[in-house]
């Protein structure tokens, strides 16, 4: 046997015998290592866990070898912040807490920081045979698990793309082609001329608000033309009123309609005059009433305005 090794320990085989004869995977969830209770041995496949295991964690990669099928190769890494000992052995775990395949590793010091005043992380690579590797799969927590250096730029050198595929990534995209584009501009969106970037939510709003209630108000976007609706009532008066609007209107007011608010199945229209229009408000003069039927224009009444107000 070589000096240093990674067998399946029996109770690992039973549990992929039994994972056969049932149809399921074999899941593999951690890796653990140990000091080997202070001394190098001969790990065998009775172990039920280590000798004195300092560090338990999940697996960071399981994968097939590309040369023989039935090989894996799982690997950690252990992070700087623990250490202090020695690794001798290393074991690999089921979700079901089975000692799936026990490992002799090369004594190796784990130094810790704060004590040693060095640290560093701690790569282990296990290739263990098993009878059908692709029965077994990783149990993966992502918000724990990371990638070594040496990984990403393995998994990096393998990702080779032919220029024409490099440039189909790359360009313009379309309804129907994928690719790259730009994000828009405000004045892009204003001009509504460009076809080739593209507009987020928060620019496709761009100014759009309302508000609904008694005093109410409807701002449109600027590449709308940023138009502005208002609506709401007056105070109840036999005479003149300052009506202030929800909100200014940036630029100006450009037409204001009246309505009196006599309510429902009233025979009297008060005749309103909107006077001193601003971008912030007017002034409403109750000029009189009109009764239903009668030709005659009568003094006012106490009586309030309906306005609805264009502007931008």
């Amino acid at each position: 046997m070589a000096d240093y090794y990674t067998l399946l320990t029996d109770a690992g085989i039973a549990y992929e015998t039994a994972c056969k004869a049932a149809g399921i995977p074999i899941k593999l969830a951690q890796i653990s290592v140990g000091d080997g209770n202070g001394a190098i041995y001969n790990p065998d496949a009775t172990a039920k866990a280590l000798k004195r295991e300092v560090w338990r964690g999940p697996l960071n990669a399981l994968f097939q070898d590309q040369k023989n099928a039935n090989w894996l190769m799982a690997e950690v890494t252990i992070p700087s912040d623990v250490g202090g000992w020695y690794v001798r052995e290393a074991g690999l775990w089921t979700d079901t807490g089975i000692l799936y395949a026990i490992v002799k590793y090369p004594e190796s010091y784990k130094p810790l920081l704060e004590t040693s005043g060095t640290g560093k992380e701690f790569y282990i690579r296990s290739i263990f045979e098993t009878t059908n590797a692709s029965l077994v799969t990783l149990l993966i927590d992502d918000t724990v698990v990371k990638a070594t250096r040496a990984w990403v730029m393995d998994y990096v050198a393998k990702a080779t793309y032919t220029k024409a595929e490099v440039d189909a990534m790359t360009a313009q995209a379309t309804e129907v082609n994928r690719g790259t584009a730009r994000i828009s501009t405000p004045a892009h969106i204003n001009q509504g001329l460009d076809d080739s970037t593209i507009v987020t939510p928060k620019k496709l709003r761009l100014g759009f608000s309302i508000s609904l209630g008694a005093q109410s108000y409807m701002v449109f976007p600027s590449w709308l033309g940023g138009l502005i609706l208002q609506m709401g009532n007056s105070a109840i008066v036999t005479g003149s009123t300052d009506v202030s609007f929800p909100i200014a209107f940036p630029n100006r007011c450009i037409w204001v309609s009246e309505h009196d608010n006599t309510g429902p199945g009233g025979a009297m229209k008060a005749v309103w005059q909107f006077r001193a229009i601003t971008k912030t408000g007017l002034n409403a003069l109750n000029m009189g009433t009109l009764t239903q039927g009668s030709t005659t224009f009568n003094g006012p009444t106490a009586s309030g305005c309906v306005y609805f107000a264009i502007g931008y």
